[in-house]
């Protein structure tokens, strides 16, 4: 089944493809004009779905990080020349998990107490 996004977007490309002005198609599908030339911009550069994340995509991902586990995410969007979103919902696709280091204070057992004993000895 089709979403109505879908359906707009199909819409707009068959009006688009009889060489209707962007401005009727936006009156007709009921969407802005820079909708319609968005939509005008992706068909002429062939893009068909709204994500990049193909299987060979994901494939080719996973075996980036097999390759070396330690790769960063942003390295990893480098190298493949998309951004570190797109990594990140990749690995996240492909049921992984992104671990990053967390930088905290830890507190020394001493302090650790309850609020009370501390702030009594701040007095």
């Amino acid at each position: 089944m089709m979403s109505e996004v879908e359906a707009k977007r199909r819409r707009m490309s068959d009006l688009l493809d009889v060489e209707i002005s962007a401005e009727k198609i936006a009156l007709i599908v009921g969407v802005s004009r820079a909708t319609v030339f968005n939509v005008a911009s992706r068909e002429s550069l062939g893009v068909v779905g709204t994500t990049s994340r193909s299987d060979e995509f994901l494939m080719g991902v996973a075996a980036e990080i097999e390759a070396d586990p330690t790769i960063g995410i942003r390295k990893l969007g480098k190298d493949l020349e998309v951004s570190k979103n797109t990594v990140s919902h990749a690995v996240r696709d492909l049921g992984a998990f992104l671990y990053a280091r967390r930088h905290h204070q830890l507190l020394m057992d001493s302090r650790r107490g309850s609020g009370e004993e501390s702030s009594s000895s701040t007095r």
